[in-house]
């Protein structure tokens, strides 16, 4: 182990419930807290960094003092969400320890980012760049669940019981290589760029937590490429929804517009585009799905309720309550709005045909 780095959290120092809470095999909060102290500076040297990334201990500052200078190390602590008392006590004696963060600390060290926080994050620093570049280690879980394919690490000692066999600190070498290996899958999977159309390793994607695979459907040297305006148009085009490729020029809407002429055209084609514009203003409007609405024109046979005319046809609800009623063709769905739906209107009207055209 070259390096002399350390990380730990969720020690609870004094904590009772913690015992039970965790089921530390423990049967006094004393046995625990020496054992904690042992197995701390029995990895730990004078000499060495260690980050204790929150929940220092439950106790007062008398107590969490004598915790402190029994430890080995040179300890920095990013507080947690049940350090009131520490906070106190670092703030009125800020060198019995080499620093402590709120929040977030940021660790820079062998080419990597390391982010530090007592809470899990979903994203943190260039989290997409990989484990090479990025690593985010956190407490407060308790060893309750890790991230597959994700470069962090629940760093607590309740995590290092089960990964490593006992209540103490991680090295940072066995941090690299849990990292490592589970991001291994994410190393093997790839992409299909929606621009260039080359299948990629996804670690050459930006993530996306919107999309079902977690990743944009543009390359980052697509993407960089568009943002300097210099992506020639390909001749074919991935639809980002139907997943389809096309012809560029003729099923997909041109994106372009005087400010930026150049503009790639829309990722989603054609048809899709018209489907999804549909949909949303069917949902919006009145409440039913595309889906719904081409079931009522199939149980009309796509005839107007009132000409009984195969033609377009539009939903015709009550402008008074908003009930809907049934499909109309255009012709006669303006009638009644020109005639504002009134019976007594509309059979006058029926009579005065009747004199103009006796049958």
């Amino acid at each position: 182990m070259s390096t002399n780095i350390w990380f730990t959290s969720d020690t609870h120092w004094f904590h009772k419930n913690i015992i039970d809470y965790c089921d530390r095999p423990f049967d006094t909060v004393e046995e625990m807290n020496q054992h904690l102290i042992d197995q701390w500076n029995k990895t730990v040297k004078k000499n060495h960094m260690i980050y204790h990334l929150g929940d220092f201990a439950f106790a007062g500052s008398t107590k969490i003092r004598d915790i402190l200078s029994q430890l080995n190390g040179k300890i920095h602590i990013v507080l947690g969400n049940h350090d009131a008392q520490l906070r106190k006590v670092l703030r009125s004696s800020p060198d019995i320890i080499e620093g402590y963060s709120e929040g977030v600390k940021y660790l820079k060290h062998d080419h990597r980012i390391f982010t530090l926080s007592h809470y899990p994050f979903i994203t943190w620093l260039d989290s997409e760049k990989g484990v090479e570049r990025s690593i985010h280690l956190h407490g407060h879980q308790h060893a309750n669940g890790y991230y597959d394919d994700k470069a962090m690490l629940d760093v607590g000692v309740d995590s290092a019981k089960l990964i490593l066999g006992d209540y103490r600190p991680f090295h940072y070498d066995e941090v690299l290589e849990w990292c490592r290996d589970n991001t291994k899958n994410v190393q093997q999977r790839t992409k299909l760029c929606s621009y260039c159309l080359i299948t990629k390793p996804v670690i050459e994607f930006h993530v996306a937590n919107n999309n079902e695979d977690g990743y944009r459907n543009d390359c980052k040297e697509c993407r960089q490429n568009k943002k300097q305006m210099t992506m020639v148009q390909p001749a074919k085009l991935q639809c980002m929804t139907c997943k389809k490729i096309k012809l560029n020029t003729k099923e997909f809407f041109s994106g372009s517009n005087q400010h930026n002429p150049t503009k790639l055209k829309r990722r989603q084609c054609i048809v899709c585009n018209k489907k999804y514009s549909q949909n949303h203003y069917y949902e919006k409007s009145y409440g039913l799905s595309l889906e719904e609405v081409e079931k009522r024109i199939q149980q009309q046979n796509s005839k107007c309720a009132i000409c009984k005319k195969q033609r377009k046809l539009v939903l015709d609800h009550d402008h008074a309550t908003g009930q809907l009623r049934e499909l109309l063709c255009d012709g006669c769905n303006r009638g009644l709005g020109f005639f504002k739906e009134d019976v007594d209107a509309l059979e006058a009207a029926i009579s005065y045909l009747c004199r103009h055209y006796p049958s």
